[in-house]
């Protein structure tokens, strides 16, 4: 059949992807129909795909008219059709018979439904997956009744070809879809795609039997949908029915054209149109006539050669002998194609983002210009309105933003999870989140909570890990000393205590109970209004306020009418179900952003343009996407029952690609490196790359050259100028201001690194312990002076304090039980330090036995106190000794004893002066700083007394005497350095390395020839 011939003659027309559609289509109606009256306008009917694409529509048409009043067509979204809308030309209950379709059950009611189907038919899969399941399966069949597939396929397939866990899958399944419809008849409902397939085969009968009485015009569909493309060959059917398909290509070779598959951009166009019948040389263009000045004349044939050129790219790979043939259509004008199309490969992600916030915010400061982001990426877009926002810029995007990322769903999320979860499994780093979250009330200002969330973190929460539960973190708050946390800040804490226990007891008794939907809602709710609540403002008013508020009661809402047939479930379900929901549901801001720019999905760009579009997240993967995992059907099940396969939601994303293409501006962005790895280019860059190396063999690439002017605006917008590191820290505070009161252990720091002391006593800064902060040395080495200072305490104090009783290894044992159960969280230190602590504890009993004979013990983790003046200075000495003993034979002599947990010093070290620590609690005793032993004694002996990996013998200084000399000495030294004007805290660089992120030493210390060994 000729063009000529063709029945649809006149009726099926195109609009160029050069041209924007929307645009161009409001202009062939206006001169088509509105210029007779201010009044013929209202007589059209226009069918679009979207609600979206009908308000741009509009806006067009009132652009269009100007000053005029005029009454608009009427505009109906085929994508979003309902009852009300339908049927509108009703007359004298002509139509009646087509309203008694049943309304579509709600997504989640089906969900709920199905997954009591699942649980019936593997009782085993928990139930957060089965409702996973169960949502996968509604979209599987919003497919199978999309496409208009008969159920009884399945069960004539042939399920030997497929593995097991396959041949179950389909058993299921089968199960399924023969009992589901009843379920549906028994409620009155169908699925969702079913309703709109007999909308759409009710409104296309309807008009068959009645057409309408003024043109009805199906615009910018590509009849992707079976329904939709029998209601469109409908309307290209009747007396005023006109069809007009978006971004037909015209310029594709025949031959090539026979040749489409499933994946390329025109598709589905052609699959539409060899249902009619008609041949693509009947389809016309679109008659629009809207005065164009020179410059855009020239403008749109540049865009004109770049369609072509795209037409070219996209050509299937079937039709590859037309390269050999030379047979590709006219020659291309490749440098008017390339005109305003610019390539941009970004490093990353965040440069990507960075790069195309630079774009938009380029064409906002040229006046009336308009930009989009089309992307299907929403980290991408996430990541540029974050971008935006650090000028000010609030950016409009359609898809809007998940639920679960705003500030309200999150706090859904935790307050929901914290309740749920054992007290024994809580953890500090989850209550401070939930503490301190924006919309955390508890009743008080944002002030006083702070404080005492604040107040709670520093003195209870972290260091160890606290005992489980609530109880836990009472006797914590309890056993705080009153110089940590005075009386009056304990009691605000136990208050706070107090009433996050009675707000979460509500919801905590349903723990591990099986609960319906309806009650566990109910005490959600509750608890995050009571929650939420301030001095000042209710929770009601803080929680669901807003457009985050209006969709979570939205949710809420729909929820506990789909829930109202399913059985009870755990509590703790209710959480994972949770995430998964709010995951689902889109929050879209009530007042948008700045007009002239905005972020658009891929589908909403086929239809509109502006002045300049950016297309980015262009790699594999993204765009176009991987596939879905499909939980119900392999790939090779879905070809066998003719579902659509991926070819063809790629020949989607190709036509969308293509029709964005044909923007005056347009930039391809892509992010050469995405979550740390390399990415692969889109197909559709791919494609395009190869074309130009065939059209310009000698310079293929020419097209990146635009690319670096915004890659080195991005890279330096943020940059002031080279990094300089910064020189070694030294500073020289004032006499008044240095500590003239040190602990022995400084004595060591400020010969180690001396900044480590400034930072440390001078600008009184302390590192904060980690959160549950794990057993580590230090815990361990207090753990093991605690055990023996309370056993040997006993011991001392006793009868028997004259020999070492035999029954001494179990105490010793027993005590280092009792101790160890302070780690009963942590399993860890049960398994692993036990027999360590075992194998020392009977060790030293073996040591003491036999030292007995000739030391005793007289005190024990005692401190002292030496005054100590040098220079008109006066300096105040403070230490601890773990034990002094006295000689059994000679008891003027003592010995001080040094447990140590970690490594000995050697004995270059003590006798260098770089461990004074022993030394210096000798001088002390000898000067009697130690009140609890007599300040005429002599010390005659020094010792280490390893208690580490392994229980070794005393390390004896026999040189007692002389080391101490030395230290004295050596303090005087110190003190005369420390207390001089122009003394400098001079950082080393060495030492434990709290305070080397403070110095920066990673900056300098590679630079610095000084290696900051000056003695003090």
């Amino acid at each position: 059949m000729t063009a000529a011939q063709t029945p649809f003659l006149g009726k099926i027309w195109h609009i160029a992807p050069e041209d924007n559609f929307l645009v161009a289509l409001a202009d062939g109606v206006w001169t088509r129909f509105g210029v007779t009256s201010d009044f013929a306008l209202s007589d059209v009917t226009i069918l679009l795909p979207t609600r979206r694409a009908c308000r741009v529509l509009q806006n067009a048409f009132l652009q269009r008219a100007g000053d005029a009043v005029i009454l608009l067509p009427r505009m109906m979204p085929l994508g979003d059709l309902d009852q009300d809308a339908l049927f509108f030309e009703s007359e004298g209950g002509i139509g009646a018979d087509f309203l008694t379709i049943p309304p579509p059950v709600s997504p989640l009611a089906r969900q709920c439904a199905l997954a009591q189907f699942l649980a019936i038919a593997d009782p085993e899969t928990a139930t957060p997956q089965r409702f996973r399941l169960a949502g996968e399966l509604g979209r599987l069949l919003d497919q199978w009744q999309t496409e208009g597939l008969d159920t009884t396929r399945l069960a004539g397939l042939p399920d030997e070809r497929f593995a097991e866990h396959w041949q179950k899958t389909l058993k299921i399944l089968a199960v399924i879809l023969e009992y589901w419809p009843a379920v549906l008849d028994e409620r009155g409902l169908v699925d969702p795609a079913r309703h709109r397939n007999l909308l759409l085969a009710a409104q296309a009968e309807f008009w068959r039997i009645h057409p309408p009485a003024g043109p009805i015009i199906a615009a910018g569909s590509t009849g992707s949908l079976p329904a939709t493309a029998a209601l469109l060959a409908v309307i290209a059917g009747l007396p005023g029915g006109e069809v007009v398909l978006p971004g037909l290509d015209t310029d594709l070779a025949n031959l090539a054209w026979e040749q489409i598959e499933e994946s390329h951009p025109q598709f589905m166009l052609k699959k539409w149109l060899d249902r009619l019948a008609v041949d693509r040389t009947a389809v016309a263009l679109w008659p629009s006539k809207s005065t164009k000045t020179p410059n855009e004349i020239a403008t749109r044939l540049d865009r004109r050669e770049r369609m072509r050129l795209m037409s070219l790219a996209m050509m299937p790979a079937a039709a590859g002998e037309l390269w050999q043939q030379g047979d590709t259509g006219q020659s291309i004008r490749l440098m008017a194609a390339l005109r305003g199309i610019t390539r941009i490969d970004a490093a990353t992600a965040e440069e990507e983002a960075l790069v195309i916030a630079l774009i938009l915010r380029r064409v906002l400061e040229q006046g009336d210009k308009k930009a989009a982001l089309v992307t299907p990426d929403r980290q991408l877009a996430r990541r540029v309105t974050a971008m935006m926002a650090r000028w000010g810029i609030i950016i409009d995007d359609s898809a809007g933003m998940p639920l679960s990322e705003t500030a309200l769903g999150s706090w859904l999320r935790q307050t929901a999870r914290f309740a749920l979860t054992p007290d024994a499994q809580r953890r500090a780093v989850e209550i401070l989140a939930l503490l301190k979250h924006p919309l955390a009330g508890l009743g008080r200002s944002a002030g006083e909570r702070l404080a005492l969330v604040r107040l709670l973190e520093r003195k209870i929460l972290r260091g160890p890990a606290l005992a489980a539960g609530w109880g836990g973190l009472r006797a914590a708050i309890l056993a705080a000393d009153d110089k940590d946390l005075p009386s009056e800040r304990q009691s605000d804490l136990l208050d706070l205590l107090d009433q996050l226990i009675e707000n979460f007891a509500e919801m905590a008794t349903l723990r591990g109970q099986r609960v319906g939907f309806s009650t566990i809602m109910a005490a959600h709710g509750k608890l995050v209004e009571t929650l939420s609540s301030t001095d000042c403002e209710s929770g009601a008013a803080r929680c669901w306020d807003g457009a985050a508020g209006e969709a979570a009661a939205g949710f809420f809402s729909d929820l506990r009418l789909a829930a109202d047939h399913h059985p009870p479930l755990y509590a703790l379900d209710y959480a994972d179900l949770l995430d998964d929901w709010l995951l689902a549901v889109p929050v879209r801001s009530v007042y948008g952003g700045d007009s002239r720019v905005g972020i658009w999905g891929p589908l909403e760009a086929r239809l509109q343009q502006a002045d300049v579009i950016i297309l980015s997240g262009l790699n594999e993967g993204v765009w176009p996407g991987d596939p879905p995992p499909d939980a119900w059907l392999s790939r090779p099940m879905r070809r066998a029952l003719n579902l659509p396969t991926p070819e063809r939601r790629i020949g989607q994303s190709a036509h969308d690609f293509v029709a964005a293409c044909g923007a005056t501006e347009i930039y391809l962005t892509r992010a050469e490196r995405q979550g740390g790895a390399p990415s692969v280019p889109s197909r559709w860059l791919q494609r395009l790359d190869g074309v130009l190396r065939v059209l310009s063999p000698n310079d293929g690439d020419f097209w990146l050259d635009g690319q670096k002017y915004w890659l080195r605006l991005a890279r330096g917008l943020d940059f002031t100028a080279l990094p300089q590191p910064v020189g070694r820290p030294a500073p020289c505070p004032l006499l008044e201001r240095r500590p003239n009161q040190w602990r022995i252990t400084d004595v060591e720091t400020l010969l180690v690194d001396p900044y480590d002391f400034y930072a440390k006593w001078v600008l009184r800064l302390r590192p904060l312990d980690p959160l549950e902060q794990p057993p580590d040395a230090a815990a361990r080495g207090t753990l093991i002076h605690d055990l023996l200072y309370r056993v040997l305490e006993d011991w001392r104090q006793s009868d028997e304090a004259a020999f070492w009783p035999d029954n001494m290894v179990e105490k010793l044992l027993a005590e280092g039980q009792r101790l160890l159960k302070n780690f009963d969280q942590n399993p860890i230190v049960q398994a692993f330090w036990w027999p360590r602590l075992e194998r020392i504890i009977r060790a030293f009993d073996d040591w003491q036995r036999a030292d007995v004979r000739e030391w005793l013990p007289i005190a024990l983790e005692t401190k002292g106190q030496w005054v100590r003046e040098h220079g008109g200075h006066r300096l105040t000495l403070i230490g601890r000794a773990d034990r002094i003993d006295r000689h059994c034979d000679l008891p003027d002599q003592a010995r001080i004893v040094d447990y140590k947990t970690g490594t000995l010093p050697t004995k270059k070290e003590l006798e260098s002066g770089r461990k004074p620590q022993l030394a210096l609690t000798g001088m002390m005793m000898q000067y009697g700083g130690f009140g609890d032993c007599p300040g005429d004694w002599q010390v005659s002996n020094l010792a280490y007394l390893a208690m580490g990996n392994k229980f070794e013998d005393r390390q004896f200084i026999p040189i007692a005497e002389s080391l101490m000399t030395a230290a004295d000495v050596g303090l005087d030294r110190v003190m005369a350095a420390f207390f001089a004007a122009d003394f400098a805290f001079t950082c080393t660089g060495r030492g434990h390395g709290d305070y080397h992120y403070l110095a920066r030493v990673a900056e300098w210390l590679v630079l610095d020839d000084d290696d900051g060994d000056d003695e003090i």
